[in-house]
């Protein structure tokens, strides 16, 4: 550590914190935040500010259960290392020498593919993340990875797919003979005594103290949907507490060691903190604050993402749930820690409020992140306002579909998604997709438009009919680079 920074000058230096963080939450609409801070090995900071629960008035606490969303990673990553250290697994050995049931589509991938690749998001393949709308709790994910398309070379670049880390938990099920929550409760969360910490909304919602999650409609900050989605493992389903992530943040910046004991290896675990693929110079933070260039050298590690910010190495890793916003970091050169949650996603503060605790941490010049904020949802509020404009602009009005809807009906399958059955009732045409069940309405020609409740996603659908002029399928944009995936018909309803 720094002579310039210790444990004792950290501790000053949060002075003034909690009013700060009132402030922050109060200006940013941000109903509760839970917040943990570690400094060489000791929890110095762990508290909660504003309201779990509005209506009921109850306070967020350290011990508050949040959702940590795409935070999930870092487990699963932590997970895979163990089984590195069991002899289960190899870093750099492909993936089909220790389970043939983990299949790619491309050749050249499914031999050479291993968790190394998949971890650090460099297989080719985009996000697919439609095969996981349906919201099944009943997918295999590592089976539909054989009927998907990669949109880049092996190996050349980074993006982001959150089924091959849900497959990834289905591998830790192949190996060990344990589910992926069997598997992290055991080897993770039972040794660093993570007691809240949990793997459903359902094991949840069974405990006190747990944030409600909120959204804002109409500038009125109400209640977020809120459902045990039982999907994600391994990539975005555990829920946690501010105190539990910090013993997880300490863990890793203790290299694998648990009260000096040592629980996995510090070689395998600092290789899930090691680069992998290089993410793009540009930082979000380079439009919003153009007066200094804030971070450098991003790149993806093994479920974490590598900075340096203001000229501090840092790993973390964001995530994000309907009505939650977290994010988990840490200062490996500094021996720094910091955990915060949220329960709304309204706010970017439990992505970036970070930054402000380093700058204060290590005595920096601040920076407004609090203007930061309110100039990022702005930017975002506008896309999704330009989007919702293109999308209208690209209908052509007054048009009406080629068959009567009744025709519509029927099941449609593709083998990597949930199917769609459609209905008719009451002159409507509705639309059954995993646990959805919503109308399609009209958009134009045959092209219909489905809206889901939950991510408040759009489904744009065009049904094809075949030569003799039956509707014998429909087409969706799964992926922005591939063509549109084809669901075929497989019943007609007599």
């Amino acid at each position: 550590m720094s002579k310039t920074f210790n444990l004792q000058t950290a501790k000053e230096r949060l002075d003034g914190l909690d009013d700060y963080l009132e402030e922050a939450i109060t200006k940013r609409r941000v109903p509760g935040l839970g917040i943990s801070i570690v400094v060489d090995n000791e929890i110095i900071y762990s508290k909660g500010f504003g309201f779990r629960d509005l209506k009921k008035q109850e306070k967020a606490t350290k011990k508050t259960i949040f959702p940590i969303g795409s935070t999930t990673k870092p487990f699963t990553s932590t997970a895979v290392a163990m089984l590195v250290e069991d002899g289960l697994l190899e870093w750099d050995t492909p993936i089909r020498n220790y389970c043939p049931e983990f299949k790619f589509k491309d050749s050249y991938i499914n031999e050479n593919v291993t968790i190394r690749d998949i971890l650090g998001h460099r297989t080719g393949m985009p996000g697919h993340d439609f095969v996981w709308f349906g919201f099944e709790p009943t997918i295999t994910y590592m089976d539909k990875i054989q009927y998907l398309d990669a949109t880049k070379p092996f190996r050349t670049a980074f993006q982001y797919c959150n089924i091959l880390y849900c497959s990834t938990a289905d591998l830790i099920e192949k190996l060990t003979g344990k589910s992926y929550s069997e598997f992290v409760t055991e080897r993770i969360l039972k040794p660093l005594g993570m007691k809240k910490t949990f793997f459903s909304r359902e094991d949840v919602w069974k405990e006190t103290d747990y944030a409600t999650l909120y959204k804002e409609e109409d500038g009125e900050v109400i209640e977020s949907t809120d459902i045990d989605l039982k999907i994600g493992y391994g990539s975005g389903n555990i829920n946690s507490t501010a105190e539990d992530m910090a013993k997880f943040l300490r863990f890793h910046l203790n290299k694998g060691k648990v009260e000096g004991k040592e629980l996995l290896s510090e070689e395998n675990l600092v290789k899930t903190h090691l680069p992998a693929t290089l993410l793009s110079p540009h930082s979000m933070l380079d439009d919003v604050y153009p007066e200094e260039k804030l971070v450098h050298y991003q790149s993806y590690a093994h479920g974490w993402i590598n900075e340096f910010y203001r000229g501090n190495r840092m790993n973390y890793h964001a995530g994000s749930y309907p009505g939650c916003c977290h994010i988990a970091c840490f200062l490996p050169d500094l021996n720094i820690g910091i955990d915060i949650l949220t329960n709304t996603l309204e706010s970017f503060l439990g992505h970036i409020l970070h930054y402000h605790i380093i700058d204060r941490l290590l005595g920096l010049e601040q920076i407004d992140y609090l203007a930061i904020d309110e100039t990022i949802m702005n930017i975002m509020k506008e896309q999704g306002k330009k989007g919702e404009e293109a999308k209208e602009k690209e209908r052509i009005k007054n048009t009406k579909h080629s068959h009567p809807l009744k025709d519509y009906i029927g099941k449609y399958q593709h083998p990597a998604y949930s199917a769609f059955e459609f209905k008719h009732k009451d002159g409507k045409l509705f639309a059954n997709f995993g646990i959805h069940t919503n109308e399609a309405t009209h958009y134009h020609y045959d092209t219909f438009e489905v809206k889901l409740d939950i991510f408040g996603a759009s489904i744009m659908i065009t049904f094809e009919t075949n030569q003799k002029g039956i509707v014998h399928g429909l087409k969706i944009q799964t992926e922005p680079a591939l063509e549109p995936a084809f669901f075929k018909k497989v019943d007609n309803p007599s």
